[in-house]
This record gives C-alpha cells, structure tokens and sequence, in this order.
C-alpha cells in the first residue's frame, strides 16, 4: 500500500493497465460505457492514461475515437499522445543484443525486439506464431538477423508457456546483463527492459509534464508490470482477478476485468465527486494538446 492520502486537491489522472485491468477475458471493454466515463473525466479536467506493455500503435487501435488518451506503452519504455511520440527509453545496443543471444536460443520461448516504430521477429519464426504476434504488435518486420533492426531497442518480448514464466524470470535474472530486468508481463510473457524504466517511472515523468501531483492519480492494475505505478498512485487499485502479491500492495481492491471493475469503480468515485481535477475554462473541453 502507498499509505499516501490524496491531498484535496481532486482526482487529475487515471492510469489504466490493459491485459487482465481494463480489458476482458476476450480482450475488450464496453466502448460506450467507457465513452460516458470518459466525458465526465474529461469535463472535470480529468486525464485519462493507458499504462500496458502493449505495443505504442496496438494501443492507438483500442483507444481509436478517444484522442484524449495518453499512452505509456512497451512497459513505460514509450510515452505519447494521440498523435506524437514524446519520450522513447531504449536499451543499451549492447545489451539488447547480448540479451537476444542468450534468449534466442531458450526451447519453446519466441522473441520479438520491439522498437518504438515497430517490433521486430527473426525469419525463423513458426508463421502461425507470427500470425498470433502481430495481432498483439500491429507493426511487426521479419528480419533475417538482429543486426537488421535500425532502429533503438526499447523492449525484448518473450513468449512462452505460462507454466515456465517463474523458472525463465528466475534464471534470466542471473543471465541477463545487469542493464536489463525481467519483468512478467502476463498470459506466460516476459518482457525485458532497460533498468529503471517501468510504468511508474514514466507516470512520474507524465506528471511532471503535465504539473499533475502523483497523490492525485488513481492506478489500476493487476500484475507484477504494475507494482511501481501501484506505489506511485495516491490511490493504487488492484482488481480482482489479481494474484494476492499484487493486491496486498495496493490500497484497494475492486471487481475483476470481466467485470469491468475499473468502470465501475470511476463511476462510483464520479457519482461521488461531481467537479474533479483541474477545471478547464468556461466553455473550453480539455484537449490532447500539451
């Protein structure tokens, strides 16, 4: 739990994971539903933020007709708007392809290198799963070796039985080089990422730009990708479909994704506070403009 109270001041930002948060079993939401939810935060000078490992332009899909969305995308790696990128951590070279060899070779475990502009697979790679990749990373190249990927690399994505994840989390943990962390990123993914970069890293970094008091952010989540947005959050929501480790950290707990606990709960606290955040001028509705 964070053991911080909000500070009056009202609630400015929300920060929604997707996999098992706001999306359901079938991984979708209630679009209507959420467009109310989205006009009451809105008209109270309220942010709304997707925080996932989702790739930057997957998430653009979801959120297609909300272009007041912020993303921090790739695990915190990518942060933007609508319309721009406004931040890209990516990985030391060296690193990342170390990391690639050490993980490329692992039995039954599928590698993507992401970069902010697309996600990257070797040409090796079972066509079926490929298929299956690129509905979750909509921008995807084959390359013939990673040296061909030109851009920087924010993220590597490992996909693997869900029954190996703890045993390949604990032993990448000794094998990786020291820049790179391994975090669960659900369904049997790992993801690697720089170290220090993480959804709640960037959150902070979100606020600050956006002059927003983290004590005033509310944070949904439900996996080990979430823990630090969770500690950042004046309100750290976990759902209930969350492992006890998770919702033991955060400060309450609400329905499951497939019971859109998230919407419920944003319409409990709207019903509750009619004017939140930062009013915008008479007339005016807050923009995805900076």
């Amino acid at each position: 739990m964070t053991g911080r109270a909000n500070n009056g001041m009202g609630l400015e930002l929300v920060a929604v994971d997707m996999d098992g948060t706001f999306l359901d079993s079938t991984s979708t939401f209630d679009r209507e539903r959420f467009a109310r939810v989205n006009d009451r935060l809105a008209a109270g000078g309220v942010r709304f933020a997707v925080a996932s490992g989702n790739q930057y332009w997957q998430l653009k899909r979801y959120f297609d007709g909300f272009p007041e969305t912020l993303y921090v995308a790739e695990n915190g790696a990518v942060v933007g708007t609508d319309t721009d990128l406004l931040r890209v951590r990516a990985m030391d070279r060296d690193d990342a392809l170390s990391a690639l060899e050490t993980v490329t070779g692992h039995r039954d475990v599928h590698v993507l290198a992401c970069g902010a502009r697309s996600a990257y697979a070797l040409s090796t790679i079972d066509p079926r799963m490929l298929a299956l990749v690129r509905k979750y990373y909509v921008r995807t190249r084959v390359v013939t070796s990673w040296h061909e990927v030109d851009e920087d690399i924010v993220k590597l994505a490992l996909i693997c039985p869900p029954e190996r994840t703890e045993s390949l989390l604990d032993g990448f943990g000794r094998e990786l080089p020291s820049g790179i962390v391994p975090v669960s990123s659900g369904h049997g993914s790992i993801d690697l990422i720089a170290a220090g970069v993480n959804k709640g890293t960037s959150l902070e970094w979100l606020c600050r730009r956006l002059d927003i008091d983290p004590a005033n952010m509310v944070a949904f989540g439900d996996g080990g990708n979430d823990v630090e947005m969770l500690a950042l959050a004046g309100t750290g929501v976990a759902m209930g479909n969350a492992p006890q480790s998770i919702r033991d950290r955060a400060d309450t707990v609400v329905g499951s994704n497939d019971d859109a606990g998230v919407l419920a709960y944003l319409e409990k606290v709207l019903d509750q506070e009619p004017v939140l955040g930062k009013e915008p001028r008479a007339g005016e509705r807050r923009t995805a403009s900076w």
